[in-house]
């Protein structure tokens, strides 16, 4: 009877096993082919030379997902998602003055700043609809912010603040812990051209947050403030350098140095950002010159400086068929040209490309040997200098056939330090920037 039950019991399971053959297909990898899924370490090493890494599901990491470290690699995404900086830190409330009942904004303390003001946006166009107005304080007046939750220690964060004032204006930000320790801040009092005064901190555990934001001896004069936010900074979804440093990738220094990459591959998937909506987001960060193709990507960012590809010091991209989606609301540096979404680098190519919002298009600034071409452009510009394309200090650039279709903010900008550079068959519809 016990013989009669096992090969029942044995048919049974091979009657199964074809079943899920028939309709559930487990992925196998190919000869030089990795297949990963979300149950990697992050940031994952694509470090097998000569090597086709293929996603199996989406892939999400609370801050960098992959760091390129060798020759003639292929990341497949296989149309799927790679999610980066998905830290859940929500940002100051209210960080925009957005909310409140005339010149009250919620979330915020205006005790100790008894000239302080919700104003609307008209009267200095910042960010939004409104601002908040240090209305001539005759002396050192501070607001004080709501809480924020951090809820990781030991990675980076930037606190920051848009200030708009007059030159000698001095202004302070502080980061202030739920102990009252001061954990990070900066001063500036260059203010006239509405910078962002920006203080970069690395709490040592999790836990609760706030910005104090002075105006110190400001003898009757007046300043406008707004995006008054902490968020977490500097994560990628791909990176491809040699080094790490505090600058650039400070939580990934520690971390085994990258060697150099050539013929790289990334297509067909998404890259995006996740909840944190960092400063200085990039989707795709290379500082090199080995060859890169960017094949059939979609890229989502929408945090201060936030780049969907930056190329510092890099060359020898070729980047086609792609989408660039960037929600940035303002920048640190409107006079700083590499915080475009799409920061090129030289002897590089950019076609059949679009560019959707974003606080300006693609920046070649100090860059040579450009093409760009068959693109349409769609920005939403609100800060000067950031032109759907933007050259400086750059050589033979070559811009054609492109569409810049209506959004906000102007066509292309060639310095007068641009050389042996050419425009030709544009087709242009643009607006205004706001003034």
């Amino acid at each position: 009877m016990k013989k009669i039950l096992r090969i029942i019991l044995i048919l049974s399971l091979l009657s199964l096993f074809t079943f899920l053959g028939q309709d559930f297909k487990i992925p196998k990898a190919q000869a030089g082919e990795v297949l990963l899924d979300n149950s990697i370490t992050k940031p994952y090493y694509l470090n097998q030379s000569g090597t086709t890494y293929k996603l199996t599901a989406d892939i999400t990491a609370d801050g960098t997902a992959f760091i390129v470290d060798g020759d003639n690699i292929t990341l497949d995404l296989n149309n799927h998602k790679v999610v980066f900086g998905n830290v859940n830190a929500t940002g100051i409330p209210n960080a925009d003055f957005e909310e409140g009942t005339g010149t009250t904004p919620t979330h915020w303390d205006l005790s100790l700043a008894p000239n302080a003001k919700r104003a609307p946006t008209s009267e200095m166009p910042l960010v939004g609809n409104w601002l908040l107005k240090f209305d001539q304080p005759p002396a050192t007046q501070e607001i004080i912010s709501d809480w924020v939750n951090l809820p990781q220690g030991n990675r980076t964060f930037m606190g920051m603040v848009i200030v708009k004032s007059c030159w000698g204006c001095m202004h302070r930000i502080k980061v202030e812990a739920e102990d009252g320790t001061i954990v990070s801040e900066a001063s500036s009092d260059n203010v006239e051209r509405a910078p962002m005064i920006t203080t970069q901190f690395k709490p040592a555990t999790a836990g609760n947050y706030r910005l104090r934001i002075a105006f110190e001896n400001p003898a009757g004069r007046s300043s406008w403030i707004d995006y008054a936010d902490i968020r977490p900074a500097y994560d990628s979804g791909i990176v491809m350098r040699t080094y790490f440093d505090a600058i650039r990738t400070p939580d990934l220094v520690g971390m085994p140095n990258p060697g150099t990459h050539k013929n790289i591959v990334i297509k067909n998937g998404r890259i995006v950002e996740g909840a944190g909506k960092g400063v200085k987001y990039r989707a795709i960060h290379k500082s090199d010159s080995g060859y890169l193709e960017v094949d059939h990507v979609y890229t989502e960012v929408s945090g201060i400086d936030a780049s969907n590809f930056w190329g510092e010091y890099s060359s020898n991209t070729v980047i086609h068929d792609s989408n660039f989606t960037n929600h940035a609301a303002y920048v640190i540096n409107r006079m700083a040209l590499d915080n475009f979404p799409v920061y090129i680098g030289s002897d590089s190519k950019f076609y059949n490309n679009t560019i959707e919002g974003g606080q300006g298009g693609v920046s070649t600034l100090g860059f040579s040997n450009i093409e760009i071409y068959n693109n349409t452009f769609r920005i939403n510009a609100t800060v000067s200098n950031h032109y759907a394309v933007t050259t400086y200090k750059s050589n033979n650039i070559t811009v054609h056939h492109n569409r810049f279709e209506s959004g906000i903010g102007p066509g292309i900008m060639f310095s007068s330090q641009t050389a042996n550079s050419t425009i030709h068959d544009n087709y242009f519809n643009i607006t205004a920037m706001p003034c």
